[in-house]
């Protein structure tokens, strides 16, 4: 007796698998990339209450001055209680009217901190860090890396930066150091290549670096209003833009005063 195989129904139960098999893939993975939001919100959270020092005239964070030379932030950040946590860390950087307000540190590559936190727990939103070719923020461009994670944090916001209005009512970057809080003005923010002038880390006098900076002023997607000072300190903020895995968001700025910390 022969069985008759119904090849249509087959071919259905197949099908079904496929898309059972795919929904369930796509759930774990959508359950695991929450998850990480999750653990790294919880780490950096943790990790600035235990760092912060409230000053004194200002016994609650309340955001910052509009003058920008000073410590008026109304905290600094315990330099040491990182550094014993991570030797890695090199600083804390801050900037009012987002939500990056992170450790930084300068690891030994470009590869381990990108999905490693600053505890040193896989993650895939990972820790901004320096470029190891630029680990110093003594260098003339330092380079720092952020992912752009959907849940806003790391270096998401820096996306608010291709708005020009955004950018007026944000100028300043703050940056805790061992002994100093180094104050930066932002002068240039635009989209560009991976291997755009932006990443230059290597000037041949001051004349050069000087050019430099201007260019990337000249560059930027809208005016600024930053006056150049000769061979000044530029930090390079860099972080994905949505969707296009060959293009990279840049916010530039270059430092205007470092206020003694303690």
């Amino acid at each position: 007796m022969k069985v008759k195989i119904n090849r249509r129904r087959i071919f259905f139960y197949i099908i079904l698998a496929v898309f059972i098999g795919v929904f369930v893939y796509s759930a774990v993975q959508i359950i695991r990339i929450q998850s990480d939001y999750s653990k790294g919100v919880k780490e950096y959270d943790y990790l600035f209450n235990q760092a912060i020092i409230l000053d004194d005239d200002h016994p609650e964070y309340t955001g910052y001055s509009d003058n920008p030379f000073g410590n008026t932030l109304g905290f600094s950040i315990d330099y040491s209680e990182l550094y014993d946590m991570n030797n890695d860390y090199i600083g804390w950087i801050f900037i009012p009217g987002t939500a990056i307000n992170y450790p930084m540190v300068a690891g030994r590559d470009n590869e381990y901190y990108l999905h490693n936190t600053f505890m040193k727990e896989y993650n895939f939103a990972g820790t901004l860090f320096l470029d190891y070719m630029t680990n110093s923020l003594a260098s003339s461009n330092t380079i720092i890396y952020g992912h752009r994670m959907n849940n806003g944090s790391m270096f998401a916001d820096l996306e608010k930066y291709l708005d020009e209005t955004f950018y007026k009512g944000s100028k300043y970057v703050y940056v805790f150091t061992e002994h100093d809080l180094l104050v930066y003005e932002i002068f240039s923010c635009r989209v560009v290549g991976l291997e755009d002038d932006c990443y230059t880390i290597g000037f041949t006098d001051d004349d050069a670096f000087n050019q430099w900076v201007f260019r990337m002023k000249t560059n930027s997607r809208y005016q600024t209003s930053l006056v150049q000072k000769a061979n000044g300190k530029v930090i390079t903020l860099s972080t994905c833009v949505r969707n296009d895995e060959t293009s990279r968001i840049i916010v530039q700025a270059q430092l205007l005063n470092y206020c003694p910390l303690g």
